[in-house]
Formats: C-alpha cells, sequence, structure tokens
C-alpha cells in the first residue's frame, strides 16, 4: 500500500467547472459534418431551381443560347433534352386465305390492326378450296394447301414499293409442289422442309 504525498493530492483534485468548453475531435468533425449537410441542402435547392427555370424558359418558346467547342456546338438549355429514335418496328403484312372467294389477300398491319381497313388481292385466280398457309420469310416462299384440288402450290412473294407505298406481289408464277394430298394444313420450317397432314392417308408427310 502507498499514500499520495501532499502535493500529489493537491495536484490530483478537480479543478472545477471551466469557463468554456474545450473543443474535441468529436465536435470538431460533427459540426464540419453539419456544416457540409447544410452546403449540399441549399446546393440541391439552388440545382432544382435552374431545372425547373430551364423547363419553364423551354416550354414558354424562349431561345436557347448555344456553346461552341471543340466537339461542336451544344444547347445551353441542357436540363430539357429531346430524344429521338429510329422506327424499330418494320412494316407487317397479314395474308388471308378465303375459300369462298378462292383468293389469297393481304392488308397492312400495325399495332394489331389493319392500317387501311380493307384487304388487297394477292392471289386471285388458279385456286379451289384454299386453306391453310404456311410463308417462309427468309425465302419469300408462300405455300398454300388447297383442299379442292388436292395440292399444295408455292408462291414467291415481294414486296413492291413502285408506286411510293410499300405492298405485296408475287412472280405470277404457280408451283405444285405435291399432289393427291388431302390437307388443309402447310407448314415450312427453318430449313425451308415443308410438311403438310394427309386426311384420307392419316399420315405427316413432308
Amino acid at each position: 500500500s502507498f499514500s499520495l504525498s501532499d502535493s500529489a493530492q493537491n495536484r490530483a483534485k478537480p479543478l472545477g467547472p471551466l469557463p468554456y468548453t474545450v473543443p474535441t475531435k468529436r465536435h470538431f468533425f460533427g459540426s464540419m459534418a453539419s456544416l457540409c449537410l447544410r452546403l449540399a441542402i441549399v446546393a440541391s435547392c439552388f440545382s432544382t431551381a435552374l431545372a425547373v427555370g430551364g423547363r419553364i424558359r423551354g416550354r414558354s418558346g424562349a431561345k436557347s443560347g448555344s456553346k461552341s467547342g471543340a466537339l461542336g456546338t451544344a444547347s445551353a438549355d441542357f436540363f430539357n433534352p429531346i430524344f429521338s429514335a429510329p422506327q424499330l418496328t418494320p412494316k407487317e403484312f397479314l395474308m388471308i386465305s378465303s375459300p369462298t372467294e378462292q383468293k389469297i389477300v393481304f392488308t397492312e398491319i400495325k399495332n394489331f390492326k389493319s392500317t387501311t381497313g380493307r384487304t388487297f388481292a394477292l392471289v386471285d385466280s388458279g385456286l379451289v378450296d384454299p386453306r391453310g398457309m404456311s410463308f417462309d420469310r427468309d425465302r419469300g416462299a408462300l405455300y398454300v394447301a388447297d383442299k379442292g384440288a388436292k395440292r399444295i402450290f408455292r408462291y414467291h412473294v415481294y414486296v413492291d414499293d413502285s408506286s411510293g407505298t410499300r405492298t405485296l406481289t408475287t412472280d405470277g408464277v404457280q408451283l405444285c409442289i405435291a399432289q393427291n394430298a388431302d390437307t388443309e394444313w402447310v407448314d415450312v420450317d427453318v430449313n425451308g422442309d415443308v410438311f403438310y397432314s394427309d386426311a384420307t392417308s392419316k399420315t405427316i408427310n413432308r
């Protein structure tokens, strides 16, 4: 055991409350963080005000200035950009077989609706009872199962834009690729092979 001397005890006595608070590292960094947060809020409000002002000026029709630099001319009203994208949906056509009219007709479609509200003749002769169809888009070949003639015909389909508007047409050649086929359905795969069902023989043929 040991005891402190009088001078050591006097030195160990508390000094009492100080007249001011000594700043510590925690207080210093806390104050700096609060100041930075306030500055960030002010900057954000200022940027928002500029953005809103830019949009208002753009809508009111005021002319925007431009800057010329090494990379070209850029609009000063960069808060209201205008985006443009190319048309991603190509022209589409719907081909329909009509057994009563003995024709193959087509119409242009957009958003699953006909753009003209009517159909146009693609094949208007040489058919008896056209039923199922299949189109080989890679080769431009249209296959038609004619139940009345018991044949499968092939036509080459082309896009005609000579009149300024795109339409479908054929080369006028009707090629019989299968005969004595009691069929209503025909299909073609990616390799160009044709499949059809025969109701008489109850088979599926290629």
